[in-house]
């Protein structure tokens, strides 16, 4: 059985039901691979989404403070806020529980073994803190001491195992680990799955679902993507209701302008063009995963300079709305065309056969069709 350990980084980047975790689920039911996690790696992601959900449920609750502030003149409408503040507090007071609880949770159904921190280590941590060996980068840097706490937990598991397997971004870290013999490094998940050992493991478990490789082949050509196609123009909210941020938008230098602050809204679902799906995996025996990729228009807001808006409204192919402007910055929007990427999660009842299959998928939108869709988009790049 290989033995892998994840570090933070990949936590976050991953959380708890992302494709890459429940192919993980697969191999670690098939008894292929066991997880560790240190303790304090688990503090760490634990505490850090609590810091996170508390500043961003504090941000609501000061929008709809703001919303009170500009429109005291409707009394029913200021009790709809305030019961939505309280609503937001309410919630506040209970996200600590439900964090830990959604960790433990995962922890079971992965069945995560936590490797905790020995408290005779912490002279190793301090002495190479003084030195500037192993994980630090130099001596006394203060910012290393939970990875030298952390490569304490790594270096007691080796022993035991003999081999991991640790999956990490981190450079210093990495770098570090990368000098320790029986130590296999990935910077992703993704990495990891891709290897020749993992594949054939996953096409093992494949073939054990009856229809899975037929399944697959299918959901990549050219008939299930004009099918999807139809039915994200007529099951619109799907795309009507993407919301993406500054980080997860790319090209921005299209906008020709210096932005920032930018979000992309309002995705036009009768546009939509060029569905590309690729990569499926099983994920259990109904369940499939697929990377997608569409085209289409959207409103994309963003902030610059007024002298630069002027420049904008000289090109006639533009049509740049100024929605604000304050001390020489602006808001502006206009519909631009992005190229959509994201997963799609298709659940196929396993009583039914590939003809039932092509059959069901022409009409993914009727009513009583048993195959249910579910898209998450998680980038956009502006054409």
């Amino acid at each position: 059985m290989n033995s892998i350990v994840l570090d933070t980084n990949i936590l976050h980047q991953e959380g708890f039901s992302s494709r890459n975790m429940r192919l993980l689920l697969r191999l670690v039911k098939a008894s292929f691979v066991e997880i560790f996690i240190p303790d304090l790696v688990r503090r760490e992601f634990v505490t850090k989404r609590i810091l996170e959900a508390k500043e961003n449920l504090k941000k609501s609750h000061d929008q709809l403070s703001l919303i009170i502030k500009k429109n005291t003149h409707d009394l029913r409408f200021q009790r709809i806020i305030e019961d939505a503040k309280q609503n937001i507090k309410l919630a506040e007071s209970k996200i600590d529980d439900q964090i830990i609880t959604g960790f433990d949770n995962w922890k079971d159904d992965f069945k995560i073994n936590i490797v905790p921190f020995e408290s005779d280590k912490i002279h190793q941590v301090i002495d190479e803190y003084f030195l500037g060996a192993g994980v630090y980068k130099k001596p006394k840097s203060r910012e290393d001491i939970p990875d030298a706490m952390i490569n304490t937990c790594i270096t007691h598991l080796l022993k035991k195992k003999g081999a991991l397997i640790v999956v990490l971004k981190d450079g210093a870290f990495k770098k570090y680990l990368q000098t320790v013999e029986n130590i296999s490094i990935f910077d992703s998940l993704s990495e990891f799955l891709d290897t020749k050992e993992v594949q054939q493991k996953i096409n093992e478990l494949d073939a054990q679902i009856e229809n899975a490789e037929g399944i697959k082949q299918y959901l990549i050509e050219s008939e299930f993507s004009n099918n999807l196609r139809s039915y994200f123009i007529s099951k619109t909210e799907e795309i009507e209701d993407i919301y993406l941020e500054e980080s997860d938008i790319s090209n921005k230098d299209r906008l020709e302008i210096d932005s920032f602050g930018e979000r992309v809204e309002y995705v036009r679902a009768g546009n939509i063009k060029d569905v590309k799906v690729m990569k499926p995996a099983s994920l259990s025996e109904n369940i499939f995963s697929l990377d997608i990729e569409f085209t289409t228009d959207a409103t994309i807001y963003y902030c610059g300079q007024y002298v630069d808006y002027l420049e904008l409204g000289m090109d006639d192919t533009r049509d740049v709305s100024l929605d604000s402007m304050s001390d020489g910055l602006c808001d502006l929007s206009e519909t631009k065309s992005l190229r959509f990427s994201g997963l799609l999660e298709i659940r196929i009842p396993s009583d039914i056969d590939m003809d039932a299959v092509k059959e069901y998928t022409k009409n993914l939108d009727s009513k009583d069709n048993p195959i249910n869709l579910h898209l998450q988009v998680y980038s956009a790049k502006i054409l």
